[in-house]
């Protein structure tokens, strides 16, 4: 799969993922909140990186505009733009690059986790009045281009 579909793919499953809760939404089966995600690099998107930044920067953008549109189901839709996350892929890295990672956050200088994920998820749904915006979880690290 090239890198040009995957980037297609990603914004093409948030369409179906949206018109699918949609017709559910209508039977009355689901809660009535999206929690979309993008990535820093929507914003930040470094050199070498243009298609992958570009998939993640229209996930971004579409957020206001499909709030807009859901909301006459009475969905809300906000998207969360993670910074640099302990996942299992930077895992395998050395403890070297990890450490040089988490240094390069402002605040807290760490790496997120999957709790400080949940815990804006969940504010997002116990926030009715949060919609049609993306909210950046990066402790104000922004990348630099290369």
């Amino acid at each position: 799969c090239s890198r040009r579909r995957r980037n297609a793919l990603r914004i093409r499953s948030l369409r179906l993922l949206i018109r699918n809760i949609r017709s559910k939404r209508a039977a009355r089966t689901i809660a009535a909140s999206v929690c979309a995600l993008c990535r820093v690099a929507a914003y930040d998107g470094q050199m070498g990186q243009a298609a992958y930044a570009t998939s993640k920067g229209g996930i971004a953008d579409m957020t206001l505009p499909m709030a807009r549109d859901l909301a006459r189901n009475g969905i809300r839709n906000m998207t969360i733009a993670p910074g640099i996350f302990g996942t299992p892929m930077l895992f395998r890295m050395p403890n070297e690059v990890q450490d040089a990672l988490a240094a390069g956050v402002p605040f807290p200088s760490r790496l997120g986790t999957p709790a400080d994920y949940a815990k804006l998820v969940k504010h997002i749904i116990d926030d009715e009045m949060l919609n049609g915006e993306v909210i950046r979880l990066d402790g104000a690290i922004r990348l630099a281009p290369e």
